[in-house]
């Protein structure tokens, strides 16, 4: 019986002991995301503050971006039945509507267009704007007018 009694108490004081580990572990976790989150809205206002503006587009002079606030308007061209006009926009480390960032640059952010659904990689390099869609299969440049 007194074995058993050892056995079992050795059992009990290895479960708590490795309880204490796991509580460390999750909230070293936890701090490591707070960081992560922190580094993405810091990264996110910075580029809003870059993104405020005008933006042509270097391949076709018509097609124009125009970012004021929180809001966003993309001039496509000509021949537009309807005048564009501003929406709602977020920048952030991730989609919602589950498109993955595939071979994109480190310091890249999705624009976030809820109107379309739309999730596109946005990052500013050397005063040019680069939009591209999540597999990185293009790039449109723009340049601040």
């Amino acid at each position: 019986m007194k074995t058993v009694f050892k056995i079992l108490l050795i059992l009990f004081t290895f479960s708590i002991i490795s309880c204490k580990n796991d509580k460390n572990e999750v909230v070293s976790k936890n701090i490591e995301n707070e960081n992560i989150v922190e580094a993405q809205k810091d990264l996110s206002q910075e580029m809003n503050q870059d993104l405020l503006g005008t933006w042509t587009r270097v391949t076709y002079p018509f097609s124009v971006i125009e970012f004021k606030e929180t809001h966003v308007r993309f001039i496509e061209g000509e021949g537009n039945v309807d005048p564009p006009v501003f929406e709602p926009y977020a920048l952030s480390e991730n989609c919602p509507f589950g498109a993955v960032k595939l071979g994109a640059p480190i310091n890249t952010l999705f624009l976030i267009r809820q109107k379309n659904s739309l999730c596109e990689v946005i990052r500013i390099e050397n005063d040019t704007l680069k939009l591209s869609n999540s597999k990185m299969d293009y790039t449109i440049p723009y340049v601040r007018k």
